[in-house]
């Protein structure tokens, strides 16, 4: 009431609308609807993690840590993720990448085809 603002008391009021502030209202949720078509031109979608993933999570400084597991999702964009020492972490998902899990570098070899490799004959020339 009070330069478009509503007065504060604890005394029972009947609300007071402005019939002229109907064109700045329909004016400003024309621009929120313009505005959110704007951003969902290049907003992405997060793909959902699952509890086992392998994830990295961002540092604060820049980069990414070492390999996390993701224990249980918290939120719709929150996760408990867990380093390989043990500490657990709830991080935002964007705050997450998700990793393929590291294969060794020289696969385990078998015995038996190790044994079997040496006792083929070289050839000598």
């Amino acid at each position: 009431m009070l330069f478009g603002r509503d007065i504060r008391t604890t005394l029972p009021a009947k609300p007071f609308r402005d019939p002229g502030n109907a064109p700045v209202l329909d004016d400003m949720r024309a621009l929120c609807s313009k505005q959110k078509l704007y951003y969902d031109q290049h907003a992405i979608s997060l793909k959902q993690l699952t509890i086992g993933d392998t994830i990295r999570i961002r540092d604060p400084e820049g980069g990414w840590s070492e390999s996390a597991t993701v224990i249980r999702q918290e939120a719709p964009r929150s996760y408990i993720v867990k380093l390989a020492a043990g500490i657990l972490f709830q991080r935002n998902h964007q705050d997450l990448l998700e990793i393929q899990p590291q294969t060794p570098v020289f696969p385990a070899l078998d015995v038996n085809e190790s044994i079997r490799q040496q006792d083929v004959p070289h050839r000598t020339t």
